[in-house]
């Protein structure tokens, strides 16, 4: 069965409120290639607007440490039906709501200290 799970979210630095989401999907039986199929229903400024997942890098599943940036993705696409650990940035996330992914809807938790692991991830707009 598959499971989804939220290993951290991180503050970072943006001109909008932005996380980084430390995401891990275990047993995956559907294709969400480049993160395709999470979204997250926000609310900004009284009107609802869908947030999507944007400058994503792979995490090797051990130690969460960094392996590739959004081209490993492209360059190895046999990881979206597996297991894969993945860190994106997503505006607007509000703790004790859901994050709704391909396999179900996820917890968002309270933001932690940035671990190491992570540090070199910045915000880059999407835009």
């Amino acid at each position: 069965m598959t499971s989804v799970t939220i290993n951290g979210i991180h503050d970072v630095a943006a001109p909008d409120p932005c996380h980084i989401v430390d995401l891990t999907i275990r047993d995956a039986t559907v294709d969400c290639e480049r993160l395709k199929g999470i979204v997250y229903d926000a609310v900004v400024d009284h009107r609802a607007t869908q947030q999507a997942p944007f400058g994503e890098h792979y995490l090797s599943l051990d130690d969460g440490s960094v392996i590739g940036d959004y081209r490993y993705g492209w360059d190895h696409p046999e990881i979206w039906i597996a297991d894969i650990r993945v860190a994106f940035l997503m505006h607007f996330l509000e703790p004790g709501r859901n994050i709704k992914t391909p396999y179900g809807l996820v917890a968002i938790p309270e933001a932690t200290v940035m671990p190491r692991r992570l540090a070199g991830l910045k915000y880059e707009s999407p835009y």
